[in-house]
């Protein structure tokens, strides 16, 4: 009966405003060192969320990777190969931010990243996102949030940089003319 009632009690409960786990992302507290990225910045780019951690032994053999996929990424767009832009949010699932910001430090590209106090924020992504392992490195369109690869982690890694940006272009083109 106690169940029966809480359960009535939910169902009256007001829906909460939108949050990380659904709805559009552009309202995400993204930094840049440590200032808040306005959401009109990354609007109608690639954004790669990069759900990982100083701790992870895969995540520290994989951010090279993506450090170099970055770096050639920022060169297709020098040699314009098409105006969509690639940015990597770092989602961290280190345990202090002082991890964090070492890890970022020594290991990672000039990425954006999720501010570290909002680890409900953090939470919310990962059940978004399916998170279940890290690292995972998930392609969204920027601010809808509709995926356009869930296996950016398996891209990156097995193909070129320019074969990678061409199909999540495509997708991306797909999205933007719905």
């Amino acid at each position: 009966a106690a169940a029966k009632a809480a359960e009535q009690e939910q169902e009256v409960v007001p829906a909460p405003p939108a949050t990380a786990a659904e709805g559009p992302l552009g309202a995400l507290p993204i930094l840049r060192l440590d200032s808040r990225v306005a959401p009109h910045e990354l609007e109608g780019k690639i954004v790669l969320l990069y759900f990982s951690g100083a701790w992870c032994p895969p995540c520290r053999r994989f951010t090279p990777l993506l450090k170099d996929f970055y770096y050639s990424a920022g060169q297709e767009r020098c040699e314009g190969a098409d105006s969509a832009q690639v940015e990597v949010v770092f989602v961290s699932s280190d345990h202090r931010a002082e991890q964090m910001m070492d890890y970022m430090r020594e290991s990672h590209g000039p990425w954006l990243r999720l501010d570290y106090a909002q680890r409900d924020t953090q939470q919310q992504l990962c059940q978004r996102f399916q998170v279940r392992t890290i690292p995972k490195l998930v392609a969204v369109n920027w601010p809808s949030g509709e995926v356009i690869s869930m296996n950016g982690r398996g891209e990156v890694a097995e193909m070129e940089a320019e074969q990678c940006l061409r199909s999540w272009r495509e997708s991306k083109r797909r999205m933007d003319c719905k």
